[in-house]
């Protein structure tokens, strides 16, 4: 069985249970024997901002100080993107299967095409998650040290101050993290002495305190998590105790329940989740537990249905998906066994097509995808394959949608502003592009 634990970076420690073979790597309940991996480089860099081909709507930009991946990448209130962490190769090949774990932090300025190196982390940290907060601050929660040690310290940092406030403990690993209107933040699933987490757990910013709430129906990891606008946070898919998952289930924090939907056409993890501008949700690509897969689904919250939608032009695990400004889908990178992909996709929901989007100036996998207020998106980071010659990415390109200037982007939308942005979620979640600031 293949799984979503990635044994060539994730290999298991000998006393869990949830390390499983994969890429040939045998890992269960011993530690994962690693391929070995060389230092690759990026490649030649281009000049900023200028694009790998004509009509190419991808450009590269400024490239990281250091590759990574399974990093974050979190937008800021000021329009900067932070990114934290994550996962990079070592000089020396026999320390650690050849890799360590990042505490450092660089911020992209969009507007200057720089990155800055800010205060780093307390402690190193790959496969957590970064979310930004009401105020401003972005809160970091989980992910797991080279030897797969869960990280318990949480912090929140102030990108006014550029430092760090630790603030409590919660070892959680491959766990999604949703903001919800009310500016908590819910904390659901993982990886931990079991193949998946039934826990869900809420931070509260205005008590900086975190409380464990309902439990899941189902422990999961490697699932999606999506924000619906009616307050609710849909959960779908993922990795359990018997492998990937096909139930689904959704969050109320008014009523703190947790509540079965209807189960998804079949079973995947590592997939991508959007929510659309009309409210319904897209969830594409994947794996079963042996099969990438290229099937997409669409969810309907009012109806509680899952309806087959157009499949993606080839199979993709763990691919990146935002929602544009022009309410379609921009989904890119990936892989399949060992093919990465380097192409992105165009999904128009109007007409549930699929078209090509340009290529990103290499292949990406485990990397962050991020809306930039003008409307265009940033991609950082991430794999760039398997085998000897594999390297963590320190390249970043920015997708501007055919036809978009890309200049001259809204401000964010503030907690207070009842603004629905181009995502179609409340302004406490999401930034207005131009076309949305009429409130």
């Amino acid at each position: 069985m293949r799984s979503s634990v990635d044994s060539r970076i994730r290999g298991g420690r000998s006393h869990l249970v949830w390390s499983y073979a994969r890429w040939g790597c045998l890992a269960f309940g011993a530690l994962a024997l690693l391929p070995p991996a060389l230092l690759a480089a990026d490649g030649p860099a281009a000049p900023p901002g200028s694009s790998t081909a004509a009509g190419n709507p991808w450009a590269a930009v400024s490239s990281l100080a250091e590759g990574r991946e399974l990093h974050t990448a979190t937008l800021l209130d000021d329009g900067r993107v932070l990114v934290a962490g994550g996962l990079a190769r070592s000089l020396d090949q026999s320390v650690d299967n050849g890799f360590h774990t990042l505490a450092s932090i660089e911020i992209y300025d969009p507007a200057a095409d720089t990155w800055i190196a800010a205060a780093p982390m307390l402690l190193s940290r790959y496969w957590h998650t970064a979310t930004l907060l009401p105020n401003g601050t972005v809160l970091v929660v989980g992910g797991a040290d080279v030897h797969n040690t869960p990280i318990e310290l949480a912090q929140v940092y102030d990108p006014i101050a550029n430092s760090w406030r630790n603030i409590d403990l919660l070892g959680k690993v491959a766990h999604t993290a949703t903001r919800m209107r009310d500016g908590r933040v819910l904390l659901v699933g993982g990886l931990g002495n079991f193949p998946g987490d039934i826990t869900s757990v809420v931070y509260d910013p205005a008590v900086s305190d975190f409380t464990t709430v309902a439990f899941l129906k189902a422990a999961r990891f490697d699932h999606t998590a999506t924000l619906l606008n009616d307050g609710r946070v849909l959960i779908a898919g993922g990795n359990g105790a018997g492998g990937a998952l096909d139930s689904a289930e959704t969050y109320d924090p008014a009523t703190n329940q947790w509540t079965l939907v209807a189960p998804l056409g079949g079973i995947r993890m590592l997939h991508s989740g959007t929510l659309l501008s009309d409210g319904r949700v897209l969830v594409a690509g994947g794996q079963d537990n042996f099969t990438t897969l290229a099937t997409t689904e669409i969810y309907d919250p009012a109806t509680d249905t899952w309806t087959p939608a157009a499949p993606l032009p080839e199979p993709r695990e763990s691919p990146e998906a935002v929602l544009l400004a022009n309410g379609h889908v921009l989904l890119a990178g990936g892989s399949s066994e060992s093919t990465f992909f380097d192409g992105a996709l165009d999904y128009d929901p109007t007409a549930n097509t699929w078209s090509p989007a340009g290529n990103l100036s290499a292949p990406r996998r485990d990397f962050t995808l991020t809306p930039l207020p003008s409307g265009q998106v940033l991609a950082v980071g991430g794999s760039n394959g398997t085998g000897p010659d594999i390297a963590e990415l320190a390249s970043a390109d920015l997708y501007t949608a055919p036809g978009s200037s890309g200049g001259g982007g809204g401000p964010p939308c503030k907690p207070h502003k009842p603004c629905h942005c181009h995502d179609g979620r409340h302004g406490s979640e999401g930034r207005m592009s131009d076309c949305d600031r009429r409130h």
